[in-house]
């Protein structure tokens, strides 16, 4: 489980998140919505570490996060950013970098390790690209490289950051299968999704956010209907025939 608890946080002096507390449970997918700038991404880097609490605590498992040397923190958390560097190597090569934590010094891959670097890769569909220098690869196919990366690194909880980006539709649903596999094996999983009918359908735990404030988190049932998602967005919410958003000022 990993939970914010009075979370302030930002770049410099700029405050982007400010006193959030939200829990992560394990064996759930919790999705985190919002408009633009609010947050969303900084919430991310604040759960794994990446970027410096300014006030409150992380917990990892019921321990904070400072009390977790950077090596061990990275087998506990498994966190695929919204941008990423494309470099030039093999597909397989990245993905073996998700191991990075487990490896002494020098790093030295054993049979196991590339046994898991190959079930990710089957896991997202790209295996067949292993041999293949990454920046020949699509948009889509990167992205499942690097979801691969992710899930080679074996962690309990894992953060994920737009990572239906650049994917087509059969794609997605392909991810969202992934995502209940890795909810059935215990992980606590928050994803950033801008795709709110997906993510209503797909998450057990809901949290919207907006100007770096959680408006409220629930099931989507709760979200659904309790008006948090009108007041983050500034729109109508319209739930007939199917759910559908338009300005807030048409009737």
């Amino acid at each position: 489980m990993l939970e914010l608890c009075g979370v302030s946080g930002g770049y410099g002096k700029k405050m982007i998140v400010r006193h959030l507390s939200l829990v992560v449970p394990d064996g759930a997918i919790t999705a985190i919505l919002g408009p633009n700038g609010c947050g969303k991404s900084t919430l991310l880097k604040l759960l794994c570490g990446q970027l410096e609490r300014k006030q409150g605590d992380v917990l990892v498992g019921r321990k904070s996060i400072a009390d977790y040397p950077r090596a061990v923190l990275a087998q506990q958390i498994a966190y695929l950013p919204q941008s990423r560097a494309v470099p030039d190597i093999l597909v397989e090569t990245l993905v073996l970098h998700g191991r990075f934590p487990w490896l002494g010094t020098p790093r030295v891959y054993l049979k196991a390790d590339r046994a898991l670097a190959r079930e990710a890769m089957a896991q997202t569909g790209i295996l067949h690209k292993a041999k293949m220098p990454l920046p020949s690869l699509s948009g889509g196919e990167r992205q499942k490289a690097y979801l691969a990366m992710a899930l080679a690194q074996c962690t309990p909880h894992i953060l994920l950051d737009e990572p239906t980006a650049y994917l087509d539709i059969a794609c997605q649903l392909d991810f969202l299968a992934l995502l209940q596999q890795l909810k059935a094996q215990g992980k606590a999983v928050a994803v950033v999704l801008h795709d709110i009918p997906m993510a209503l359908e797909t998450a057990d735990h809901i949290a919207v956010l907006q100007s770096g404030s959680l408006v409220a988190q629930g099931t989507a049932t709760e979200i659904l209907h309790n008006g948090a998602l009108e007041t983050a967005f500034g729109v109508r919410m319209v739930t007939e025939p199917s759910l559908r958003f338009a300005p807030r000022h048409m009737g």
